[in-house]
């Protein structure tokens, strides 16, 4: 279990790349896949190879082909790149199909076979498998490490983009933006929007409680800082190597998703993760309906069970006949967190064990909300709740532990990302605050009103910093942001 400090979480201005030396990470990475091992018997990797994209796959025989076609249309060289596919237990043709366009194809396409059943689990095990091959071939500063979903298409730029955008911005990781390859009926598309944004808070909470509660057993008090948590999802993200190593590879306890089981912790050591909205790097998605659960697949689905799947079924069903959906009510998960951290300080040392044996459970386990939604169930509470209620249940409890919004730090996340990039390629003697942070505001939507009094407070913290100390400037600037942002109103 990850203990928290308050020098975790300072926002560093230069990528892990940079920030730590090249033995360190040559040791970490060592370590790391002596403790991972996967002797696959695969041709060893191309000299030339920069990047490597997981693909977790089960019963996908009616898609593969379309994305490996996608990703074979790459206006880059073949020896870049190359594509691992995740057989996760398959028992339709995917993996003859996989092995197919492989031996026809002058793109290198790997089939690897994860017995476990899970989509993280697949991921995970695809990734470590890229590890494996990008440390047979560079040094743990290079290389990187994408993954998309076996439904999905790419267009022709969208590998050499991924590796452009991240060699320009000297990020961590990237996630792109997706749309469907088809669009939805316009009442469809509000639904889905809907419970992918409860989703989103969903699971934002429950990340705050695992936080919270990692304080608790470890005593460190953190409750007076907000704890900001961008919902950073989806299946079109790269990270680096020496990202991956650092954060320890990808956790495959569901729920939540590849994307915000890396974004999370690297977030938490001040890494960069950059939201790109380059058309060239938009992942397409398929109107693939499904009715799998979260029991059932395995882990594919996130929160009490929803992956995007899930929503456009109930979406789709909720149109069609004209019925309200409801969710699970968030106060019970409230209720379950407060209830263990009350216990926690009892006099009762029974209760304390309890308390604390619950909380571990939580923490080690899948940090699924039904845990906290048993143990907060109260007569007092429906079961079960409208959407809209649902929603602004969530708003409240969130701020109520002292979390921001998803979507407002969403936004300070850009606007972090933002002020980096303009650090990052300031040459003067001196960093130009006012400059700096006046652009940064005005960029993330804030009007004339709202900026003049707080550019005047950021500046006159924050001016007249050495250049030599910029990375210094860099985290007190995003201090300062912290609590622009924690005064913003919830959308």
């Amino acid at each position: 279990m990850n203990r928290m400090s308050e020098q975790d979480i300072r926002f560093h201005l230069q990528p892990v790349s940079e920030r730590y030396s090249l033995d360190e990470l040559r040791q970490r990475e060592c370590t790391y896949l002596q403790n991972n091992r996967h002797d696959l018997g695969l041709p060893p990797p191309g000299s030339g190879l920069r990047l490597i994209i997981v693909i977790p796959a089960w019963n996908e025989e009616e898609a593969v082909s379309k994305v490996l076609q996608s990703l074979y249309s790459q206006k880059l060289p073949y020896e870049q790149f190359e594509v691992i596919v995740v057989d996760n237990g398959s028992s339709d043709s995917t993996t003859s199909i996989v092995l197919d366009f492989a031996r026809h194809s002058d793109m290198a396409v790997q089939l690897v076979v994860e017995p476990v059943k899970g989509c993280l689990r697949a991921v995970r095990t695809g990734m470590d498998v890229a590890l494996h091959r990008l440390a047979q071939v560079s040094s743990p500063q290079e290389g990187v490490i994408a993954t998309i979903d076996a439904d999905d298409q790419v267009g022709p730029h969208w590998v050499a983009t991924v590796l452009q955008i991240m060699t320009k911005r000297k990020t961590d990781m990237i996630r792109g933006p997706t749309q469907l390859a088809q669009p939805l009926p316009s009442q469809v598309e509000l639904c889905v929007k809907a419970l992918c944004d409860i989703e989103n808070r969903v699971n934002g909470y429950v990340e705050l409680a695992r936080l919270r509660l990692e304080e608790a057993l470890s005593r460190i008090g953190r409750q007076d800082q907000l704890l900001w948590l961008p919902r950073i999802t989806g299946p079109n993200i790269a990270i680096t190597r020496a990202a991956y190593i650092t954060v320890g590879g990808l956790d495959p306890r569901p729920p939540g998703d590849q994307a915000s089981h890396l974004a999370n912790p690297l977030l938490r050591i001040g890494g960069g993760v950059t939201l790109c909205n380059d058309p060239r790097m938009t992942l397409f998605r398929s109107r693939r309906c499904s009715l799998r659960n979260f029991d059932e697949a395995g882990g594919f689905g996130v929160g009490f069970g929803l992956g995007f799947g899930d929503m456009l079924s109930r979406a789709t069903e909720s149109v069609e006949k004209g019925t309200a959906i409801d969710y699970p009510n968030p106060r019970w998960i409230e209720a379950g967190l407060r209830r263990i951290l009350i216990e926690l300080q009892s006099e009762s040392e029974g209760m304390r064990e309890e308390a604390r044996r619950l909380a571990i459970r939580f923490l080690d386990f899948p940090p699924d909300p039904s845990t906290l939604y048993r143990y907060g169930s109260s007569p007092e509470e429906p079961p079960r709740v409208p959407v809209a209620e649902a929603k602004a249940s969530l708003i409240e409890i969130m701020a109520r532990a002292g979390g921001m919004d998803y979507l407002i730090a969403e936004r300070f996340l850009m606007a972090r990302e933002l002020l980096r990039s303009q650090v990052l390629s300031f040459e003067g003697q001196w960093v130009q605050s006012n400059r700096m942070v006046d652009t940064v505001l005005r960029r993330m939507g804030f009007s004339s009103a709202d900026i003049s009094p707080r550019i005047q407070r950021m500046a006159a913290a924050l001016k007249n910093i050495p250049n030599a100390e910029k990375d210094k400037w860099y985290d007190k600037a995003c201090r300062v942001l912290e609590k622009i942002y924690a005064r913003t109103t919830p959308p």
